[in-house]
């Protein structure tokens, strides 16, 4: 029988595997109440708890477990309603523990989205619009960044365009929000030629943050016709020479809020071509309100015992620069970084990629900064 002192303190992880052990053993009658009606709505709440905690640690091996459990107690009968939440985690989860499952099987997400969208609840809405960006924004990191192999690439180019994008453009687009749309079609477009983008729905021309690698000077108004996909609302410009980094505001950009940060603690691990990106964090940190810790000796980071960052409560995030190939406890993966990713447990990774490397600057530290607001939107 889980106990209420448990359910108390349930982003702890030693109370964490006492519930799951519990209602993998037990199921709904692992929970205490007086009445049917109450163990129900407190069953529902664990699951929902537990499910949005795995996935904040990349587990989608037990955030599936209990997304089963939930949904063979309360989808027993064919009448009964899928909730907003449970269809976003479906999503999550599903994109993430077998990649290639919407792709090849794109009607099984569309049919997702188009429940949830007839619940009608905006904020629902928006965080379903999330969790689908977020998940294709995974796509585009583990499948078509730079550091993918060609064969991998190949593959999910291949499967996209043969099935993804056909079954797209056969289904009603008009009943999914504009901004899952808007997703879709920015990610086709840059899977038929990611040369013209920095990201989906972001061209090269759009995009006029400044980086470290140039020596001109941006403009504190936004382009005209800027996408609404645009970075944060913070843009650098050089005061003069020899001197720091500052930041400038750029008043009423469009999508410029990373406001799933505020509150967060992000780790940043990796060696920085210049200094003055940290001037530039601490300023991008004060302005939306989260914590940042810098880890950005090379040396160093290959002694980092990374598995302290797992089952975190404390870190949200890491955004991962050039850092050693060998780290400390990295056991058969060919990487630190590929340990990150791919051992459950470790909060969500996301890559600095600049050209054809790791590499933390201006830009790719937005594009990696606003792929972790969507994440964190999401659950």
């Amino acid at each position: 029988m889980i106990k209420q002192e448990d359910i108390n303190q349930i982003s702890n992880l030693d109370s964490i595997e006492r519930i799951y052990e519990e209602l993998m053993l037990n199921g709904i009658d692992a929970v205490p109440a007086q009445t049917k009606e109450i163990r129900s709505r407190v069953f529902s709440k664990i699951c929902h708890d537990l499910i949005q905690q795995y996935i904040s640690w990349n587990d989608y091996i037990h955030s599936n477990n209990i997304m089963q459990l939930f949904k063979s107690v309360a989808f027993s009968s064919t009448s009964s309603t899928k909730p907003g939440w449970f269809i976003r985690y479906e999503i999550i989860i599903y994109g993430r523990r077998t990649p290639l499952y919407f792709i090849e099987n794109p009607s099984a997400l569309f049919e997702k989205i188009i429940t949830a969208c007839g619940q009608n609840k905006a904020e629902q809405l928006e965080r379903l619009a999330a969790a689908v960006e977020s998940l294709f924004n995974y796509y585009k990191n583990n499948f078509l960044s730079a550091t993918v192999a060609t064969e991998d690439k190949e593959l999910f180019v291949s499967r996209f365009q043969s099935v993804f994008i056909k079954e797209y453009h056969r289904c009603d687009r008009t009943r999914f929000p504009q901004s899952v749309q808007d997703v879709f079609d920015d990610f086709t477009a840059y899977v038929e030629n990611p040369g013209k983008y920095v990201e989906p729905g972001i061209t090269h021309e759009e995009f006029v943050l400044w980086d470290e690698d140039e020596d001109s000077i941006v403009v504190k108004e936004a382009a005209t016709g800027i996408n609404t996909h645009a970075p944060a609302g913070k843009y650098f410009e050089k005061k003069e020479p020899q001197q720091v980094l500052e930041v400038v505001d750029v008043p009423d950009l469009p999508d410029a809020e990373l406001r799933f940060l505020r509150g967060k603690t992000i780790r940043f691990i990796g060696a920085l071509n210049k200094p003055s990106i940290k001037n530039k964090l601490h300023g991008i940190s004060k302005q939306y309100g989260f914590t940042i810790e810098m880890f950005d000796d090379y040396e160093k980071i290959a002694n980092m015992d990374f598995s302290k960052m797992r089952y975190s409560n404390r870190i949200n995030g890491i955004i991962a620069g050039p850092m050693p190939h060998k780290i400390k406890g990295m056991g058969n993966y060919s990487s630190g970084l590929e340990m990150l990713r791919s051992e459950p447990g470790y909060p969500p990774v996301f890559e600095c990629i600049a050209g054809d490397k790791l590499k933390i600057t201006t830009t790719s530290l937005w594009h990696a900064l606003r792929e972790l607001n969507k994440e964190l939107a999401s659950i």
